[in-house]
């Protein structure tokens, strides 16, 4: 009788998976994300020199070295909302996900930023909102493995992590659904093939996301090592379809190779709550797949959609990119008023000052420059961020009450959907209230003749939402995903730059004033000159700290100038530039 009746749950044999008018079941409208101008050709680098062919792979039987486990997840959220993505970042901190695949986003555009409660997001989507979109959200401790990503499509998104022997190549995807036409399916299997046969050979494969298909369980021999014992139901045609991809690919279907209990394998339940399918799946290189430690769905993680989250644990040895020191943001808006500061680099130049003859361009600036990072390392406030999180405690509990019902009652009871109404009215409330304080600050800042700060609240409130992109073209027009490369890429671009021998220098008119040395007074009216608010350079030394150190500071900068008017040699650290990439309109990687 049991067994019988968990038959009459779950979809039969002739069923689609799930119909495309089906594939909301919380009554949220395909509502605008904020969109960014930026575009992408689909590529994925071809740096398939790097590593072994598949063919020795399969001779030497390489096997994982067991390292920490990494918890990988893919979940169908139905779309990104207003306040959804705090929900889902909880979720993943809730059950110690590391890396999270996204479905049906539903944003515009591709690129990626850093949310508010830490972590890096990465999206891809069509050209206007409301369609598709898939998105990889890495937890802080994940986005140090990230090398780079490429954005294919709203259905196919690439990253790649840094791994000590293997790095890994991850795809989250999103499958046509069970109403599209046999040709957008070819398409889709066709351009993911292109991205998996341009990923290096040694790198460890994983493909994730909703593929729309029921594989069932093992049918022969022939698909030993590809599908598990353990899948849900019959398999349908988009089934053998995937099954075929898998055999043709070496993949293995992880979620089909452990034994779970029936409510942790499907992963969509129809809005009638009559029909459960496993219709999401996480894909790894058959050659791993004893790393894979388990792949179950987590029925407690909620965020008002149709889907379940599924989880895979795997054990792999991750590394970590190389520290980049970035440069201190300090706050500087009372420095004048900070005496300790003053007082010790007033002191410090003032012995420097007595042994500044005896050193050369080079060594002078250098020993200034660490006089004022060490004297603004003490001294200094740093700048902190300011985005408070805007949801309130109340809509919190209401999305922990949401949760509750989940359990107890389904995702399909009166209950839960009114459960889940509730929490979208709350956050419609909090983005309301959260938009009136900030109206409220611009208008006090207004009032008190903070006229800077005031435009700079005003902008953060109106300007368009524009990510990050760290993918670059190279001259042959492919798309470059490594950091390395894109840095390579970059310099080659400034020395064609600069180096054109087109470029004719200007006859300057002999002038006998600039054969005289520098004048203590032409550097005292410089340094009053220099531009407040402004970033600083590649020694963290901005023009505010410069401006406030008295005479000392004065009389060292003019014999730093003399120095080099003598010796005709600029101070190495003032021959490097930092080079801040502007997104313009056209296209972001040419």
């Amino acid at each position: 009788m049991r067994n019988r009746s968990q038959n009459k749950r779950y979809a039969s044999t002739g069923e689609p998976p799930r119909p495309d008018g089906l594939c909301r079941s919380n009554g949220e409208e395909r509502t605008a994300a904020p969109s960014i101008s930026l575009a992408d050709d689909g590529n994925v680098p071809d740096c398939a020199a790097r590593g072994e062919d598949s063919e020795k792979l399969k001779q030497k039987k390489v096997k994982v070295k067991l390292g920490k486990k990494i918890r990988l997840a893919t979940w169908n959220v139905g779309s990104m909302s207003a306040g959804k993505l705090e929900n889902i970042t909880d979720e993943c901190n809730r059950n110690n996900v590391d890396i999270l695949g996204i479905v049906e986003h539903r944003w515009s555009k591709q690129g990626h930023f850093f949310p508010t409660n830490g972590g890096t997001f990465i999206y891809s989507g069509r050209d206007k909102p409301g369609h598709s979109g898939v998105a990889i959200y890495l937890n802080e401790l994940a986005r140090k493995y990230l090398l780079g990503y490429n954005s294919v499509d709203d259905r196919i998104l690439y990253v790649q992590l840094r791994g000590t022997s293997h790095n890994i190549s991850l795809k989250q995807v999103c499958a046509p659904t069970s109403a599209s036409t046999e040709e957008e399916l070819e398409g889709f299997y066709q351009k993911l093939q292109n991205v998996i046969d341009k990923c290096p050979s040694s790198d460890v494969k994983l493909i994730m996301g909703d593929l729309n298909a029921k594989v069932g369980q093992m049918a022969d021999n022939c698909e030993r090592g590809n599908i598990g014992k353990f899948g849900l139901r019959e398999r349908n045609d988009r089934g053998q379809q995937l099954v075929d991809f898998c055999i043709e690919n070496e993949f293995a279907i992880c979620n089909t190779i452990f034994e779970n209990h029936p409510r942790r394998l499907f992963t969509w339940t129809s809005p009638d709550g009559n029909t459960k399918n496993q219709i999401d799946y996480i894909l790894v290189d058959k050659h791993w797949k004893t790393s894979v430690r388990t792949a179950k769905t987590l029925p407690s993680a909620d965020c008002g959609s149709d889907h379940e989250l599924l989880m895979s644990e795997i054990k792999l040895r991750l590394k970590m990119k190389k520290k980049v020191n970035r440069p201190i943001r300090y706050d500087l808006s009372w420095i004048q008023l900070n005496i300790p500061y003053r007082i010790e680099v007033k002191n410090r130049f003032s012995v420097l000052n007595e042994t500044a003859d005896e050193m050369t361009p080079d060594e002078l600036a250098q020993e200034i420059s660490n006089i004022f990072s060490e004297c603004a390392q003490k001294h200094l406030p740093r700048k902190r961020n300011h985005n408070k999180p805007w949801i309130t405690t109340e809509t919190l509990g209401a999305i922990a009450t949401r949760k509750i019902l989940k359990q107890e009652h389904g995702i399909t009871s009166s209950d839960y959907n009114e459960a889940n109404s509730t929490v979208k009215s709350f956050i419609k409330r909090d983005k309301r209230l959260h938009q009136e304080q900030k109206l409220n600050q611009i208008e006090t800042l207004m009032f008190s003749n903070k006229h800077k700060e005031m435009s700079s609240q005003i902008n953060a409130l109106t300007r368009e939402f524009r990510p990050r992109l760290n993918v670059i073209k190279d001259k042959n027009g492919n798309a470059l995903t490594d950091q390395e490369k894109i840095g390579e890429r970059w310099a080659e671009y400034c020395r064609e730059m600069y180096d054109s021998s087109e470029i004719i220098p200007p006859q300057m008119p002999p002038n006998e004033e600039n054969d005289l040395p520098p004048l203590k007074n032409e550097v005292e009216w410089a340094i009053r000159q220099l531009p407040s608010g402004k970033s600083s350079g590649v020694d963290n030394i901005y023009a505010e700290m410069i401006k406030v150190s008295g005479d000392p500071e004065v009389e060292l900068y003019h014999k730093l100038c003399l120095k080099i008017w003598e010796t005709e040699q600029w101070p190495e650290e003032w021959r490097k530039s930092v080079f801040v990439t502007l997104p313009k309109k056209r296209d972001l990687q040419q």
